[in-house]
């Protein structure tokens, strides 16, 4: 098959002359929160929303987060009963970084 260019410039070109054009993806702002780890230790999850995989390092570590992700993580906790007369808040795995 033979290659030609054209000297036409795009609103010269004719229907035919016309084989595709680029469409350029559009992208669309993903709103965040930082979540911060209250545990030392170091914490993979991934968020059950958008299946993105979230790093914590460890304790005070903060990770931004996906907003959509964000209600099911605070969730999490360590597990179900307060130790030595806290309360279960105390349990919790992440808090939120205003």
């Amino acid at each position: 098959m033979e290659s030609r260019r054209s000297s036409k410039f795009k609103s010269d070109l004719d229907e035919e002359d016309v084989v595709a054009e680029e469409v350029l993806p559009t992208y669309t702002k993903v709103s965040t929160k930082k979540l911060q780890s209250r545990i030392s230790a170091k914490i993979k999850l991934s968020g059950s929303v958008t299946g993105k995989l979230y790093i914590w390092e460890g304790s005070g570590a903060i990770v931004e987060v996906d907003e959509r992700d964000v209600e099911e993580l605070l969730t999490k906790k360590l597990g179900d009963n307060a130790c030595c007369g806290g309360n279960i808040y105390n349990n919790m795995l992440f808090g939120i970084v205003e």
